[in-house]
């Protein structure tokens, strides 16, 4: 059986009436241990690590809430990641991964970690608000700690369309190369951000319900392209 691309999955009659939010919070309670929380429509996880001497030496994580059943095992992967260097590059631990073996969301919210930790950070908090618009373009606003970051407007969750100096870029197609190449390094983790929570946001416009019991691939990852997809 054929799989169902984003573009035409079943669409959710009561789009128009709510958000898609994503928030996480990274906290350190001692100079050489960290804990996350992100929690979204789809997900709800916290990853606990330590760390020493520039490395983790230690990684738990539990779910509260995954979008498939074969989702379950993905934070005993993480511990696949002790070992490795605390590092202010978010992608450092990606070349150093088989990421295909992760869940790409709790892989990607413990890279953040990872180098807000390395930076020496404040304890914080980040949401990414995406209200509904039916037949328009939707805003994507990051607020780190209350405070208002960084606004995209965005045709279909992936075109941007405002600010003029990001206009015409998707932000699945590379996004953070563009990133890297046209904005203020102190704004990539924003933008980062923002790109992680579109990827899911899109499941605003889905009607998920109706595929409960069907094949994951026919709604989200592609097979082994994630911990879950194998």
């Amino acid at each position: 059986m054929a799989e169902l691309s984003l573009d035409i999955m079943p669409k959710r009659s009561s789009y128009g009436d709510g958000a898609f939010v994503r928030s996480l919070a990274i906290h350190s309670p001692s100079p050489e241990r960290a804990s996350l929380a992100m929690e979204d429509t789809v997900h709800s996880f916290q990853i606990d690590f330590s760390h020493h001497d520039g490395l983790v030496t230690a990684v738990t994580a539990r779910w509260d809430r995954h979008p498939m059943n074969s989702c379950e095992g993905a934070t005993t992967a993480l511990e696949s990641l002790v070992g490795k260097a605390l590092t202010s590059d978010l992608f450092e631990m990606a070349r150093q991964t088989d990421v295909s073996q992760q869940c790409t969301h709790l892989f990607d919210m413990f890279s953040f970690a990872i180098k807000h930790v390395s930076e020496g950070r404040a304890d914080c908090r980040y949401d990414v608000v995406i209200p509904d618009v039916p037949g328009g373009p939707v805003v994507a606003t990051l607020s780190i700690d209350g405070e208002e970051a960084l606004a995209l407007g965005l045709d279909d969750y992936q075109t941007i369309v405002w600010p003029e100096a990001c206009k015409g870029v998707s932000v699945f197609k590379g996004f953070m190369a563009w990133v890297r190449a046209n904005a203020p390094n102190e704004q990539w983790d924003h933008y980062y951000l923002l790109q992680k929570a579109l990827f899911v946001g899109r499941v605003q416009t889905m009607d998920v319900e109706s595929m409960l019991g069907q094949r994951a691939n026919r709604s989200g990852p592609n097979d082994g392209t994630c911990f879950g997809s194998q």
